[in-house]
C-alpha cells in the first residue's frame, strides 16, 4: 500500500483489543470524549456496532497507530441509528442499503497525524468498497475537517447535528464510482486507486440529491455575484463600537483568508461549541443569534459579525464555554485552525491583520465582561 505502513482487518481477539485500546487512548485520554461508554478498567472503547463491522487498523514499527470502523450494508443491515443519523432513506430509491456503508471511529495517534497513515487507511477503505460493490459511503466530521474530507471526494448533503460528546457534526457522503467528480476536484486518492466510473444517469441523480440537502457551503463554491456581494458586505461591516474580523484587509486578502472557509447553517438548540473539546475552529456569525454559556448560565449573546471560538485557537487549548444557536436559523462562517495556521506561515502580513482583529475583539469582550461584573458588584 504505502511504504512502512501495514493495513489489516482485525479478526482475532488480540487485534480487536489493540483497536479498542487505541480508541481509548485517542478519544478518552487525549480528546476527553466518549468517557461514558468506555471500559476504564481495561482502557478500551467498543460498542455493539463493532460486532458486524470490519475494523481496519494501521501498523507502523509493530505499533497500532490508526483505525477506522467500516460498517458495510452487504455484511449486515446497517444499524437503525446509522440509518437515521445519516438519513440513508434520502437515497433509497436508487441505492439499496446493501450497497451503502458507514465509516466511524476513524483516528490515528497524535504522532502520525501528519504522516501517510490516514491516507493508507482511506485507500484500503476505498479498495474494500470497490471490491464489495458499495455505491455510497457515509461519515461525519467536525467543521474544521470539512475542507480536508471534501478534498478527498466526500460531499456535504444533510443538516448538521449534535452528538452528546462532540461539537457540531457535519454528515458527508462519498459516491464510490464517481471518478469524474474526483478528477474534477483533484482527489489524491486517484493516484493510488483505480476508481471506476458509474453510469452517467446514476451519478447525476445522486449529485442532484446531494446538492438538494446540503446546509454547508464552501466559500469557493459561491459563484453567484449577488450572493458574494451580500456575504462580503456582512463580513466587512462593523458592529457599533466593535471590531470586524476582516478590518483593514484588502479584497484580495479577504479572499485569501476565506479560500478554505465554509458557511454552515444550523437551527435553534444546536451546540456549535462544546466545553472541553479540542477543536479550534473560529466562527463568525453571519445570520441569527447564539449564546455563550457556562453550564446553565448565559455569559454572552452574539449576533451578526460577532466572533467566537478564538480563545481555543489563540491558546491552542480546549474550549472553555458552550455556544448554542438561539434563533430558528443561524449561519456561521467557519475558519479552521489548520487554515489559519497555514495563513500565518504563508501570508504573514495578512495573518498579522487578522490576528490583531481577533485580539481587539477579544479585548473588547473582556472590557464588556469587566463592566458587567463591576456593575453587579455595585448592586
Amino acid at each position: 500500500m504505502l511504504p512502512n505502513v501495514l493495513i489489516g482487518i482485525a479478526t482475532t481477539a488480540v487485534e480487536r483489543e489493540a483497536v479498542f485500546r487505541l480508541r481509548y487512548q485517542v478519544y478518552v485520554e487525549e480528546l476527553g470524549i466518549y468517557r461514558r461508554g468506555a471500559d476504564h478498567t481495561r482502557h478500551e472503547l467498543c460498542d455493539s456496532y463493532d460486532d458486524t463491522a470490519r475494523l481496519l487498523y494501521a501498523v507502523v514499527a509493530d505499533q497500532v497507530v490508526g483505525t477506522v470502523r467500516v460498517s458495510l450494508g452487504c455484511d449486515a443491515p446497517l444499524p437503525e441509528t446509522f440509518q437515521r443519523v445519516y438519513d440513508t432513506a434520502r437515497f433509497n430509491d436508487f441505492v439499496p442499503l446493501e450497497r451503502m456503508s458507514v465509516l466511524t471511529r476513524f483516528m490515528v495517534t497524535r504522532e502520525q497525524r501528519g504522516s501517510m497513515v490516514p491516507l493508507a487507511l482511506l485507500l484500503k477503505t476505498l479498495e474494500l468498497h470497490i471490491s464489495e460493490g458499495i455505491e455510497l459511503s457515509f461519515c461525519d466530521c467536525e467543521p474544521h475537517l470539512v475542507s480536508l474530507y471534501s478534498s478527498l471526494g466526500m460531499r456535504t448533503y444533510a443538516p448538521t447535528y449534535n452528538s452528546p460528546d462532540r461539537d457540531l457534526l457535519v454528515p458527508m457522503v462519498g459516491v464510490v464510482r464517481d471518478r469524474p467528480y474526483m478528477e474534477r476536484i483533484g482527489s489524491p486518492l486517484l493516484s493510488f486507486v483505480d476508481v471506476p466510473t458509474g453510469p452517467e444517469g446514476f451519478l447525476t441523480a445522486v449529485a442532484d440529491r446531494i446538492a438538494a440537502g446540503s446546509t454547508v457551503q464552501s466559500i469557493e463554491s459561491i459563484t453567484d455575484v449577488a450572493e458574494w456581494v451580500d456575504l462580503y458586505a456582512t463580513l466587512t461591516g462593523h458592529q457599533q463600537g466593535g471590531t470586524s474580523l476582516l478590518d483593514g484587509l484588502s479584497e484580495s486578502e479577504i479572499k485569501t483568508v476565506l479560500a478554505h472557509g465554509h458557511v454552515i447553517e444550523c437551527g435553534r438548540g444546536e451546540c456549535l461549541v462544546h466545553t472541553g473539546q479540542t477543536a479550534r475552529t473560529v466562527y463568525l456569525v453571519l445570520e441569527g443569534t447564539v449564546e455563550v454559556r457556562d453550564g446553565g448560565h448565559v455569559i454572552a449573546a452574539m449576533r451578526e459579525r460577532d466572533v467566537f471560538g478564538e480563545v481555543a485557537f489563540l491558546l491552542a487549548g480546549r474550549r472553555i464555554s458552550d455556544v448554542y444557536a438561539t434563533s430558528e436559523r443561524v449561519r456561521v462562517l467557519t475558519l479552521s485552525d489548520r487554515t489559519l495556521r497555514n495563513l500565518i506561515r504563508s501570508e504573514s502580513q495578512t495573518a498579522a491583520k487578522l490576528l490583531l482583529n481577533l485580539a481587539r475583539d477579544l479585548a473588547g469582550k473582556l472590557v464588556e465582561r469587566h463592566a458587567l461584573l463591576s456593575a453587579d458588584g455595585e448592586e
